[in-house]
C-alpha cells in the first residue's frame, strides 16, 4: 500500500514538473523581448563640449533612441537643452547663435545702464571697483556673474516651463555638480532645469557657486566629470560616452603660479574621468572628439567643435547602428523630442524675490511685462537687463514657473555679495615730450542704496596737478529713479595756462569752492535734463610769467540749465551711438556772482562702425554773451583732437568752435574680450577761439590733425600720438584718459 502510495506521488509530481515546464516555455515564447535602454553620457569640457552637438546630430540621423541623459558641465547644458523637447538641428541653430564673448563680459551693455552709472565713467576713473564691507575692501566671488549666461539659458529652456522633476522632460536627465563645501558629487533630477545646468558649470573663479537646497554648487568636473554612475543608475543598459582626451601639460610648461593651479584642477577632472571610464562593458561605446588645439576656454570656437563631433560619431557608426534595431531586427521607433511650445506663454502673475534693501518697487517699475501680458522674451531680457544696470545687484534673473493652471515670472534680485560700498581710482596723465607733463591721482568712495530708493553718498578726492575734494548726495525721488536731486560741495585746484605769440606768457592758480543744488528729470537711460544753482567763492594767483588778467578773489553765484544725452555703447573707444551736451549757465550778481555774464556751450559726438573700422564725428561750440567771462570760465582749445599740434589748453577765449572726424581701426582684441584692445587712427579737425563773437570768421578756422595708436585699458584709454595744425605747430602726446 504504501509502495502504490509513492508510485501515484512520484506520477504526479512528473506531470506537475511537465506541465510547469511547458507553462515556462511558452510564456518565455509569448513575452515579447525588449531592447537595451541606452544612456547618453556627455563630460564636461568647456568649449570642447560642443562637440557633444555634433554626436547628438548623428546619433538623431542614426535613429540611436535616447532614453536617459546625464551631463557635467557644458554636457549638461547640450544634455539639458536636449532633454527638454530641442531637436539636433535646434540645439546646434542655438549653440551657433550664442555669443560667447558677450556671455563672459557680464558687465551691462553701457547702452543698458542707468543714466546715472553712465556717469560714473566721465572723468579719469577706472572702470573697475572695488567693493567695501565691514571696513574691509571685497573682492566679488567670480571673474562674472553668470547673469548674460542666464538669461539665454532661460530662453533656450522654455520648453521646460512648468517640469520641476527631470524624469518628466521628454527625455529624462541629470545633471552633475560639486558641493564646494566638502567636494561631494551633486546629481541634480528635480527643481529648476536652467539652474541646475548653471550650477553644473559653474567653473571656480569664473562663475559664481549657484546655491540650491542650502549647497553651494561649482562645476561638476571637480567631482565627476564623465556620470556613467548617473546614467546607469537612471536605468541605462548600455551607455555612450562622449569624452575627451587629457591634456595636461608638461613639467617645462609649469613655469607659473597660474599653471600649478590649473594643472591641479585638470588633474582632479583626469582622475574621477579616469575612474569613472573603468567602469565601460564591452556592449557600451566611447567617442573621443579630438579637437587639436581647440581648448575648453575657445568659446569664441566652440561652432567648430560640433562637426568635429558629428565625424568622432560617425567613426563608431558600425557600433551604434544596432542600438536602432529592435531585438527583431525592425527599426526602433524613436520618440522624437516634444514638439515646440508655443512662444506664446500667458503671463497671469508676476513676482518679485527681492534679497536686497532696496524697494520692490525700483525692480517693478522696470518690468514691461504686466498680468495679462503675452510673453516677449526680448523684452523680458531688456528689463532684466535694466535692473542688473543699475549695479545694485549681484544678479537679476527670472524664471517662467507654473503653479496649478497659472503661467508667471518670479524675478529674482540679489544683493552684491560684496556690499553695497564701494571704492574706485583713477589715474590721468598728459604729457607732450616738451617737458610738460600733468599727473592725478583720483580715489572715489561710493555708498549706494543708503535708502530703499537707492540714494547715494559719494566722496572723492584728487592729488597731482590738480587738488580737490568733492562731497555728493543722488537722492532719487521716485522708485523709477526719474526724478532726483543733487547736492554737491567741490574744492578745486588747478592750474589755467595763458599763451600768447606760440609760448606760455602765464601760469594762474586758481582755486574755487563751489556749492550746488542739482534737480534732474532722467529719460530713461539715454539721457536728462537738469536745473541747478551753483554758490561759491575762489581766488587766483600767478605762478609763472606775468599776470595778464587780475589776480584776486572772486565770488560766484549763477543758475544753470543742461541736456545730456548719451548712447554710446563705450565712452573710450565708441563704436555706434551720440554722445551730446548743451549747456546754459547765468552768472548773476542776484547770486552773489563778481562778473554778470550768460554763456552756453553744445557738443555733440557720433560713431558709426563697420567691419573693423569706426568714424567719430563731432562738433562742439561755445559763445559767451551780455558780458565778459574771467579767466576761470574762459573757454579752451589746444590738445590732442583738439586742435591737435596745439599745446593742452593753448588757446583761450570767450568763444570757440571746432570740428574733427577720427578714424580708428580695431588692430587688437575684440571690445568686451579679455584682450586688450588696439586701435590704429587719424583725425582731421578745424577750429578756433575768439574773444568777442564779432571776430569769429570761418576764414579764421585752423586746420589740424593727427595719427594715434589708442589702447582701450583697464586704466582708461591711453593714448601715443603726433598732432600737426596750420602754422606749423607740432606736438606729440602721450595720453592716459579721456580727450573727447
Amino acid at each position: 500500500m504504501t509502495q502504490m502510495k509513492f508510485q501515484i506521488s512520484a506520477i504526479t509530481i512528473g506531470f506537475a514538473l511537465i506541465f510547469w515546464f511547458s507553462a515556462e516555455s511558452a510564456a518565455q515564447q509569448a513575452a515579447p523581448q525588449t531592447r537595451p535602454k541606452v544612456g547618453l553620457v556627455l563630460s564636461g569640457g568647456g568649449a570642447k563640449g560642443a562637440s557633444h552637438v555634433g554626436v547628438i546630430k548623428v546619433l538623431e540621423e542614426l535613429g540611436v533612441p535616447i532614453d536617459y541623459i546625464a551631463g557635467t558641465s557644458m554636457g549638461a547644458i547640450v544634455g539639458g537643452l536636449y532633454a527638454s523637447g530641442m531637436t539636433a538641428t535646434e540645439l546646434e541653430a542655438a549653440i551657433r547663435s550664442i555669443d560667447w564673448i558677450d556671455i563672459f563680459n557680464d558687465k551691462p551693455r553701457r547702452e543698458d545702464r542707468d543714466y546715472r552709472r553712465k556717469l560714473d565713467d566721465e572723468g579719469f576713473l577706472i572702470r573697475y571697483k572695488l567693493g567695501f564691507k565691514d571696513g574691509q575692501i571685497q573682492f566679488p566671488l567670480s571673474a562674472i556673474d553668470g547673469e548674460k549666461l542666464h538669461l539665454v539659458l532661460t530662453k533656450l529652456a522654455k520648453r521646460a516651463v512648468g517640469i520641476n522633476n527631470f524624469d518628466r522632460l521628454p527625455i529624462p536627465f541629470r545633471a552633475v555638480a560639486a558641493d564646494i563645501q566638502n567636494g561631494d558629487p551633486v546629481v541634480l533630477g528635480a527643481g529648476d532645469l536652467v539652474s541646475a545646468m548653471r550650477a553644473s558649470m559653474a567653473v571656480s573663479g569664473i562663475f559664481p557657486p549657484v546655491e540650491i537646497d542650502g549647497r553651494l554648487l561649482v562645476d561638476g568636473g571637480l567631482a565627476n566629470n564623465v556620470p556613467m554612475d548617473v546614467a546607469r543608475q537612471m536605468g541605462a543598459d548600455i551607455l555612450i560616452v562622449v569624452g575627451f582626451p587629457e591634456q595636461l601639460k608638461q613639467r617645462k610648461e609649469l613655469n607659473s603660479g597660474v599653471s600649478i593651479v590649473l594643472q591641479s584642477i585638470d588633474l582632479l577632472v583626469a582622475q574621477n574621468s579616469r575612474l569613472q571610464l573603468k567602469s565601460l562593458r564591452s556592449g557600451d561605446i566611447y567617442i573621443e572628439p579630438v579637437l587639436g588645439d581647440l581648448g575648453a576656454g575657445s568659446f569664441e570656437r566652440a561652432g567648430e567643435a560640433i562637426p568635429i563631433g558629428d565625424k568622432a560619431a560617425r567613426a563608431v557608426a558600425a557600433r551604434l547602428l544596432p542600438l536602432a534595431r529592435e531585438p527583431d531586427g525592425s527599426r526602433v521607433a524613436v520618440a522624437r523630442p516634444a514638439a515646440p511650445q508655443s512662444d506664446a506663454i500667458k503671463v497671469n502673475f508676476i513676482r518679485i524675490n527681492n534679497k536686497s534693501r532696496l524697494s520692490d518697487d525700483i525692480i517693478r517699475s522696470r518690468l514691461s511685462v504686466k498680468p495679462g501680458d503675452v510673453l516677449d522674451f526680448d523684452q523680458i531680457e531688456r528689463d532684466i537687463a535694466s535692473v542688473y544696470g543699475l549695479d545694485y545687484f549681484e544678479s537679476v534673473e527670472y524664471q517662467i514657473v507654473m503653479e496649478g493652471e497659472k503661467t508667471g515670472i518670479v524675478v529674482t534680485a540679489k544683493e552684491k555679495t560684496q556690499g553695497l560700498d564701494s571704492i574706485r581710482f583713477g589715474l590721468n596723465l598728459e604729457s607732450n615730450f616738451e617737458g610738460d607733463s600733468d599727473f592725478n591721482l583720483s580715489v572715489r568712495y561710493q555708498r549706494e542704496a543708503i535708502n530703499e530708493l537707492g540714494g547715494e553718498l559719494i566722496v572723492q578726492a584728487i592729488a597731482g596737478e590738480q587738488i580737490g575734494v568733492l562731497l555728493g548726495l543722488l537722492q532719487p525721488l521716485d522708485p523709477a529713479t526719474r526724478y532726483f536731486i543733487s547736492p554737491f560741495f567741490q574744492y578745486l585746484e588747478r592750474n589755467v595756462n595763458v599763451f600768447a605769440n606760440d609760448s606760455q606768457e602765464s601760469e594762474f592758480r586758481v582755486r574755487t569752492a563751489i556749492f550746488n543744488m542739482i534737480a534732474t528729470r532722467q529719460l530713461e537711460n539715454w539721457g536728462a535734463v537738469s536745473v541747478g544753482v551753483e554758490k561759491g567763492w575762489g581766488d587766483s594767483d600767478v605762478r609763472v610769467g606775468t599776470p595778464v588778467q587780475r589776480e584776486d578773489n572772486f565770488d560766484i553765484g549763477a543758475f544753470f540749465t543742461r541736456f545730456n544725452y548719451d548712447t554710446f555703447d563705450n565712452l573710450n573707444f565708441p563704436n555706434q551711438g551720440t554722445k551730446g551736451v548743451v549747456e546754459f549757465k547765468r552768472s548773476t550778481r542776484l547770486l552773489g556772482a563778481d562778473d554778470e555774464f550768460n554763456a552756453v556751450k553744445a557738443t555733440a559726438q557720433t560713431a558709426y562702425t563697420w567691419d573693423s573700422n569706426t568714424l567719430l564725428g563731432g562738433l562742439a561750440t561755445g559763445v559767451t554773451f551780455d558780458g565778459d567771462a574771467p579767466i576761470q570760465n574762459l573757454f579752451t582749445l589746444g590738445g590732442l583732437f583738439n586742435l591737435s599740434g596745439y599745446q593742452i589748453d593753448e588757446l583761450t577765449g570767450q568763444d570757440f568752435g571746432v570740428g574733427r572726424l577720427i578714424y580708428y581701426r580695431n588692430i587688437g582684441a575684440r571690445p568686451g574680450s579679455f584682450g586688450v584692445p588696439v586701435y590704429l587712427g587719424a583725425s582731421l579737425e578745424a577750429g578756433n577761439i575768439w574773444q568777442s563773437r564779432s571776430d569769429m570768421k570761418f576764414d579764421d578756422l585752423i586746420l589740424a590733425g593727427s595719427l594715434f595708436i589708442g589702447l582701450d585699458t583697464p586704466l582708461g584709454p591711453l593714448y601715443l600720438a603726433y598732432g600737426h595744425a596750420e602754422g606749423g605747430k607740432n606736438a606729440g602726446y602721450l595720453f592716459l584718459g579721456q580727450t573727447f
